[in-house]
């Protein structure tokens, strides 16, 4: 019988994974090589690329303008396997030693987007970002400190209404409202770098997105432990105590 109800306050965990896409470079293949797109370009048009020590480095020039103007280098990842994500991350880090330039799209780019008109970009520089998330809404801009940085976009589906949260180098840089759920089956991700204003080389060291995972259950809750410790401690007393009585005479 005891046996039966310290069996009851047992609660297991059971969760469930999504696919989560990571892209690093230590086995030295391209992104095409791991699952993404290369955007054509034409060939004279594409930058100088190079996996070096874990590193995939861009290296995008100016050239004459017109016609050509600029080197550049993009990637896309269709994220239709995980439309309808609960809550969805992507994060990345890189570095950049090129100057910001907006209008440009350069030196550096990420973003979240499609055909939905939701979109979560990102054009990076060598001390600031810009954080644009459509025409409807005002550009965000960050400055910081030359060097390697972390970025990390979370998005929450399951807000009433949906909102977003954007991580930088560990911190909330910004957050609000969502414009709608996102990713949807026309979503992908794009990364790159680009040429505008002097050539420049960026550095991309690790891109990662999919489902945020929930929090694991313990596998007794707090209520079950403090039961089951009370079942045992009484449990414990009772053969004590029959033991007792046993060698009585």
């Amino acid at each position: 019988m005891i046996h039966k109800s310290v069996c009851s306050v047992l609660i297991l965990a059971a969760p469930v994974f999504s696919q989560t896409v990571s892209l690093t470079f230590d086995n030295l293949l391209w992104p095409e090589e791991q699952g993404w797109t290369r955007i054509e370009q034409p060939k004279e048009l594409l930058s100088e690329r190079a996996i070096e020590d874990g590193w995939f480095v861009l290296r995008p020039v100016l050239l004459p303008c017109p016609p050509q103007c600029t080197t550049q280098d993009h990637y896309r990842y269709q994220l239709l396997p995980q439309s309808g994500a609960i809550r969805w991350q992507m994060s990345w880090t890189m570095e950049t030693d090129g100057p910001l330039a907006p209008g440009a799209v350069a030196p550096a780019s990420i973003v979240a987007g499609g055909q939905s008109g939701i979109r979560y970009h990102f054009t990076i520089g060598v001390d600031e970002l810009v954080f644009n998330r459509g025409s409807q809404f005002p550009l965000v801009f960050h400055s910081f400190e030359p060097g390697i940085h972390e970025g990390r976009i979370e998005i929450f589906n399951d807000t009433d209404p949906a909102s977003y949260t954007f991580y930088f180098d560990g911190a909330i840089f910004d957050s609000g409202e969502a414009l709608g759920s996102y990713p949807t089956d026309d979503s992908a991700v794009v990364f790159g770098g680009r040429a505008a204003i002097v050539d420049s080389e960026t550095r991309w060291l690790e891109i990662e997105f999919g489902e945020i995972q929930p929090e694991p259950i313990p596998a007794v809750s707090t209520w079950g432990a403090a039961v089951l410790g009370l079942l045992t401690l009484t449990t414990a007393t009772i053969v004590f105590k029959l033991q007792h009585r046993s060698l009585l005479p």
